[in-house]
């Protein structure tokens, strides 16, 4: 596990060091703006079912915007829990909590004992797997075991996303972003269960990415 504390180390000092240059923001989470984020947890809606009365686990929830983001729809009626390894933006996160349905705190799912969460509908994990690793592990066995662990506290279904591979020629490369091959990525995760749905055909924000859902049960 040392080299998953390398990397835990390493991205709370990037989101600190960013929080201390542009406080409660976009830009200190990587987003490129509120439209672009809101797009992006649209389309991971788009692909479940009705989330009312639902539990929700957010994993990497920042400043718990999906959970605002949910509120503003409506959307939020069930059981909301939102982790992030980030001191700094739990503690942001918990000033507009509200309700007893709802919590932010800190917990490294990779770390951490499972135990000491609950199960969950629905868990989402957005921009998590973007960042490139260095010496530590290869982004596919860091990508795998963060998907191993999130789909095994879904009671229904995990929602990931990711960078493609398969990159719009209008953006430039760039050299912190891992860029997943989307059938590798799908390959892995009906290793874990055949109901899997992968999204690839929706508008670069601005680079392509690609939405993967892992379900326990068939779509009815």
């Amino acid at each position: 596990m040392g080299n998953i504390q390398s990397i835990t180390d390493k991205l709370i000092q990037r989101y600190s060091d960013r929080y201390k240059k542009s406080g409660r923001s976009i830009s200190t989470l990587g987003w490129g703006s509120r439209e672009q984020q809101e797009y992006r947890f649209g389309i991971s809606l788009n692909l479940l079912p009705d989330l009312e009365k639902s539990s929700i686990l957010d994993v990497g929830c920042g400043f718990g915007d999906f959970h605002r983001f949910l509120k503003d729809r409506g959307k939020a009626s069930g059981r909301y829990c939102g982790i992030d390894i980030n001191p700094d933006l739990i503690s942001e996160a918990q000033k507009t909590a509200s309700g007893s349905d709802s919590e932010f705190k800190v917990f490294n799912l990779l770390q951490d004992d499972l135990s000491q969460i609950d199960t969950y509908d629905y868990v989402f994990m957005f921009g998590l797997l973007n960042f490139r690793l260095r010496e530590e592990m290869t982004n596919t066995e860091y990508s795998q075991l963060f998907i191993k662990k999130a789909f095994s506290v879904a009671q229904k279904s995990l929602v990931l996303d990711f960078i493609s591979s398969h990159r719009d020629s209008s953006y430039p490369e760039e050299d912190f972003i891992y860029y997943h091959d989307p059938i590798e990525m799908l390959e892995y995760c009906l290793s874990l269960t055949p109901h899997v749905t992968l999204l690839h055909d929706y508008q670069s924000i601005p680079q392509r990415e690609c939405t993967i859902v892992l379900s326990r049960q068939p779509r009815v």
